[in-house]
């Protein structure tokens, strides 16, 4: 685990023991980066299948993203432009709801791992079109709230701010939340992926979450990587 300087809250990472730059690997996982930073995404949200072949276990997986998070912030030249942040483990999943995670850096990959074999934990998405859309429609949500979730999914983004937009679409105190909350759930996209799949997307222009599943999450239910410039 390592901690990167200018992303708190959530500025964990899990970093590999010995320097990858030494290795006789190094300009194939540079050049594996360099090609996944040129993805352009846009407003589109690609999904992965069958990333678990025999030669590649969990453990591996983890090391693989260590490895690129250490590629791409060579290619910035700044150690907050990826993370390959943990997941916290829950005794009992009662599910996520739909947020952005709202990293410095925009673009999400998480391939599933130690995942439910039932039909429980569906991932859920929402296009920040469709956010806003809805939240222009709900009674109770106030303009400045919808200023704020706009200026927090369409600017800039100066620091972690996970936090500050989850209180407005979920903070329990909020007068909107129990309606909004039903209507965040009727108008989600649920997909259930399963081991070795997943999805990369813009983190600005997508919501995700899941729902509740029928076993807990442990530090293996998905592995994330976040990369992209840092516009500050």
């Amino acid at each position: 685990m390592k901690n990167i300087r200018g992303c708190a809250p959530y500025s964990t990472t899990y970093h590999p023991d010995k320097d990858p730059r030494k290795a006789t690997y190094w300009p194939l996982l540079l050049d594996f980066a360099k090609s996944l930073d040129d993805w352009r995404i846009s407003d589109k949200m690609i999904l992965f299948r069958d990333m678990f072949p025999a030669a590649l276990d969990s453990r591996k997986m983890r090391v693989l993203f260590s490895l690129l998070r250490v590629a791409v912030t060579e290619i910035y030249g700044d150690q907050r432009a990826s993370l390959s942040a943990p997941v916290t483990p829950e005794r009992k999943d009662l599910g996520f709801p739909l947020h952005a995670d709202l990293f410095l850096s925009s673009k999400l990959w998480l391939i599933f791992d130690d995942v439910p074999d039932d039909k429980s934990g569906a991932s859920l998405f929402m296009s920040r079109q469709n956010l806003l859309h809805l939240l222009k429609k709900q009674p109770k949500f106030p303009v400045s709230a919808l200023k704020d979730v706009r200026q927090l999914m369409c600017g800039k983004v100066s620091r972690d701010s996970f936090d500050k937009l989850f209180r407005i679409l979920h903070g329990g105190a909020n007068e909107w939340s129990d309606e909004l909350s039903l209507s965040l759930q009727k108008a989600a996209m649920k997909i259930r992926l399963r081991r070795g799949e997943g999805y990369l997307m813009d983190d600005r222009r997508w919501l995700h979450g899941r729902d509740a599943a029928t076993r807990p999450v442990a530090a293996w239910r998905f592995h994330r990587l976040t990369f992209g410039p840092i516009e500050i």
